[in-house]
């Protein structure tokens, strides 16, 4: 009769540790997906602020190209050059060089 009852006990046991390795693969398992999907969220979170970024950099770049056709402007210079008390050379007065 101990036979039969350590048999039994055996088959309980390796039945209960099957079920512990499961019930230990499903948990892993939990956390890899809930760990996953932090990551994934902060993926996406990571790439709006590098397009938010890139957008303030655009409208910025913009800005500036603007800025500086306003500054380089031909009429703006020659206002400046007016202020500053210059004039434009007479021919005779300009070289070119060669």
């Amino acid at each position: 009769m101990s036979q039969k009852s350590n048999g039994k006990t055996t088959k309980s046991l390796t039945k209960i540790a099957a079920w512990f390795f499961i019930c230990v693969l499903l948990f892993t398992e939990l956390i890899v997906c809930v760990w996953s999907r932090g990551q994934c969220t902060q993926i996406k979170y990571d790439i709006f602020k590098g397009e938010m970024k890139y957008k303030k950099s655009v409208m910025l770049q913009d800005k500036l190209k603007i800025r500086f056709a306003q500054l380089s402007s031909p009429k703006r210079i020659a206002q400046l050059a007016k202020k500053a008390g210059l004039i434009t050379p007479n021919p005779k007065q300009i070289y070119i060089l060669k």
